[in-house]
């Protein structure tokens, strides 16, 4: 007990302690930021985020597993933290949900902790810079409008390629590890070197398998940054080959796997090439200055966001750039350690590859731009613990600062942590309230519905109603969905679009996913009961209502839809 009571370890204890609550009420902040903003229909009602929820209630009601998913299919780490987070959910996908995100930011404090040792020896300094990097990311989080682009909330949902930044941070550790440990020559399975290989080669192998993106967004950067750092004659040809060898490896068996046993059983649909459109390259550069032009011109946090993003990028690779002129031009009393010139490099290469991702693919969508808020900012540290050994009284006094300003608006503003956990999770919203009240003492208990639809009334309400995802034909939508679902429910209602009532950015209004009345009466005839619900219908077929047959033969037959 004396030694636990240790002054440097109570002190240290306390920092830890002192962290894990500021993080918690930024985190408060945030959920308040959800609860009184679009973003909460976002969090609880897009489709493409509550993918994993619906995995995970087709799990729970023993449904036969022939799941179709995209190239992104979420097994790991984002599977693995959302099935843990489900275990104490209750089977409320909301509680889920946030447990899910907040697990998930825990995991990136530590990651970013852990990281910076190479970096930071002083563990005061770690504790802090690491504080300040997750309460960077959460004020990104709390500050954003679903109206607008916002990247960093895109970390908090299930579905949003935020395993590639967690990931990314874990490889970056082991191949630090191993870099600072090395492999010996004689007999590789000595020491710890092999093993820590090993389990970098796993954590690339199941991300890539998860997510083709990773390989693009952290295994390419890092191998052009061991690449040119061997040129610089800073590492050596054997550990480059070690790295080479272990990438190549993981790809090779991604690649062969997702070609074979989860083409057949998970994603049919889901072949890296069809997210390669080089036509589409001139649009999407186009589409992605659009977005910076209109947080430029938005209001006034679209452009703290936008000129803090464009300052992260732009600063990192003047850094990189700096450092890699003293190395080459010989100036080692100007020379960085060797980590910290790999972190510095991994830094300003990693989100140009990322947007050249986003680019070559055609998706200029803000979540493919993750690592850019993500991994810019650890190019600053080394500069930043450099300056803290000159300044540590001006920056403690103002870290200071900032952890009580946390915490005063976290209590001013957000109030209460369990009244805006409660709201969150208690969040019943209006489509799943009037679909679940006008069904009541009904005989229509499954339906169908467009993809924007489906999943969000299904898994907001409360009566158990199966809501099948289908096409604006009414036939088969197989994509991101669990297809035995449409062979398994006698479906008896269609939920049927009002486009010109549709006003929730999370409803689609495209002609390819709107279901109209007049397509539905010519397919199915008239129902016997019509609902309204706001922007929607719900036509109601009888067991009696040829229409009720011709709907469950249309979902069934595979010559239609996809």
């Amino acid at each position: 007990m004396g030694r636990l009571l240790h002054p440097t370890k109570a002190k240290y204890l306390a920092l830890e302690v002192l962290a894990l609550l500021v993080i918690l009420a930024a985190f408060n902040l945030v959920l308040h930021h959800i609860n009184t903003s679009m973003w909460k229909d976002f969090v609880f009602n897009n489709s493409d985020i509550l993918t994993l929820p619906l995995v995970w209630q087709s799990i729970i009601l023993h449904e036969p597993f022939h799941w179709v998913f995209s190239s992104q299919i979420f097994l790991f780490p984002e599977a693995v933290l959302y099935c843990l987070s489900a275990l104490f959910s209750g089977g409320n996908f909301k509680i889920a949900v946030v447990i899910n995100a907040f697990i998930s930011i825990l995991l990136l404090y530590i990651l970013i902790r852990v990281l910076l040792r190479f970096i930071v020896k002083n563990k005061t300094y770690n504790i802090a810079l690491s504080l300040l990097y997750i309460l960077g990311i959460l004020t990104f989080m709390a500050a954003g409008r679903r109206s607008d682009s916002n990247i960093a909330m895109f970390f908090f949902v299930t579905t949003s390629y935020y395993g590639v930044i967690l990931s990314g941070l874990l490889s970056l550790i082991l191949a630090m590890s191993l870099i600072k440990i090395g492999i010996p020559r004689k007999n590789i399975w000595r020491g710890k070197g092999i093993y820590i290989l090993l389990a970098y080669v796993l954590v690339s192998f199941l991300t890539g398998l998860s997510n083709t993106l990773f390989f693009l967004q952290f295994s390419a950067p890092l191998l052009v940054v061991l690449v040119l750092t061997w040129l610089l004659k800073r590492f050596s040809p054997r550990m480059l080959a070690w790295f080479i060898g272990g990438t190549i490896l993981a790809v090779g068996a991604s690649v062969v796997l997702r070609g074979t046993l989860l083409n057949q059983y998970f994603s049919p649909l889901g072949g890296i090439s069809n997210y390669i459109h080089v036509r589409a390259i001139g649009t999407t550069i186009k589409t992605f200055f659009q977005i910076f032009r209109q947080m430029l011109e938005g209001g006034i946090k679209q452009e703290v966001e936008a000129i803090v993003l464009i300052f992260l990028v732009v600063g990192v690779i003047c850094i990189f750039i700096y450092h890699l002129w003293t190395l080459t031009k010989r100036r080692p009393t100007d020379a960085l350690a060797l980590p910290q010139f790999i972190l510095i490099a991994f830094a300003a290469i990693a989100p140009i590859a990322s947007i050249a991702g986003a680019i070559i693919t055609g998706n200029p969508v803000m979540r493919y731009l993750l690592p850019v808020l993500f991994f810019s900012p650890l190019g600053f540290i080394p500069i930043l613990s450099t300056w803290l050994i000159c300044h540590r009284r001006i920056f403690l006094i103002s870290l200071g600062v900032v952890i009580i300003a946390v915490f005063t608006v976290s209590g001013v503003r957000a109030g209460n942590p369990l009244a805006n956990y409660s709201a969150a999770v208690d969040y019943y919203p209006s489509a799943a309230v009037c679909l679940d009240t006008k069904l009541a003492n009904t005989p229509y208990k499954n339906g169908v519905a467009q993809y924007w639809r489906a999943r969000d009334l299904q898994l907001n309400s409360t009566q158990d109603h199966r809501v099948v995802q289908v096409g604006a034909a009414l036939q088969r939508f197989g994509w991101l969905y669990n297809n035995s679902d449409y062979n398994l429910y006698d479906l008896s209602f269609v939920v049927v679009d009002i486009p010109s009532a549709i006003t929730s950015t999370e409803i689609s209004k495209l002609p390819s996913f709107t279901i109209e009345p007049s397509t539905v009466i010519g397919l199915l005839g008239q129902p016997d009961n019509i609902y309204t619900c706001g922007d929607f219908y719900v036509y109601g077929y009888s067991a009696h209502n040829p229409g009720r047959i011709l709907l469950n033969q249309r979902v069934r037959d595979l010559s239609l839809g996809i």
